[in-house]
């Protein structure tokens, strides 16, 4: 799909909004904000759509690729559509990210996944998982809009958005409980679009990391 966004961002048919009045509501405001998303359905489609929709640039904040080659032949096929990809490990990418949102731009992340990155523990399937929480805090310190928006397939090479408006004046925790429900919400009516394989619940609540042997181990524990 992704060798193809572009010939499916010009079929309008290919899309589906769920959620329109949300859309009209980010359209009208015109502020940009923090978009969160995660590894389910497309999510390279979903930043292309998110590009060409709002007509406003998008930088997505994540890990590079460690393969050079492989990491420039993605971001030229990413800046094509118009998403600027920033490493989580640039230490000026957290200036970038308050740059972009002072100018009303939209900055992205996908934050569905256990990494080496300021997180919280937050409830996901009843299971405290570690969330990653940095962007959050600084879309909320400027009182910046945030998003969470997630594409799923429905059939082939068509795909609906899914659009919700989280409040940020609550607290960080409650906007990462917000987005780990509505998440599970998806995963639960579409489970095999999500990327199960990634080890989403390895640290424990003691801040324990599991490794692999200990997480397969720790996997089987909790399905008996």
């Amino acid at each position: 799909e992704s060798f193809y966004i572009k010939q499916i961002l010009n079929s309008e048919e290919s899309f589906t909004i769920v959620n329109v009045d949300a859309i009209k509501t980010i359209q009208s405001e015109g502020r940009g904000g923090l978009i969160l998303a995660a590894h389910i359905g497309n999510w390279e489609i979903l930043g292309a759509w998110i590009a060409k929709n709002f007509n406003r640039p998008f930088t997505v904040f994540g890990r590079l690729i460690d393969n050079p080659g492989l990491q420039k032949a993605l971001g030229d096929i990413r800046s094509g559509y118009g998403v600027k990809v920033l490493s989580k490990n640039d230490k000026a990418a957290g200036i970038s990210v308050i740059r972009s949102l002072r100018k009303k731009e939209f900055v992205g992340a996908v934050i569905d996944q256990d990494t080496n990155v300021k997180s919280e523990m937050i409830n996901f399937f009843g299971i405290k998982a570690n969330t990653p929480s940095a962007l959050v805090k600084t879309a909320q310190k400027g009182n910046y809009p945030i998003y969470a928006f997630f594409l799923i397939r429905t059939a082939p090479l068509t795909y609906s958005i899914f659009t919700h408006i989280i409040d940020s004046n609550k607290s960080t925790e409650d906007v990462l409980n917000e987005y780990n429900n509505i998440l599970e919400s998806l995963i639960k009516k579409y489970p095999e679009q999500w990327v199960w394989v990634h080890k989403r619940w390895r640290t424990l609540e003691s801040l324990e990391r599991l490794n692999s042997k200990q997480y397969i181990n720790y996997l089987n524990r909790m399905i008996g």
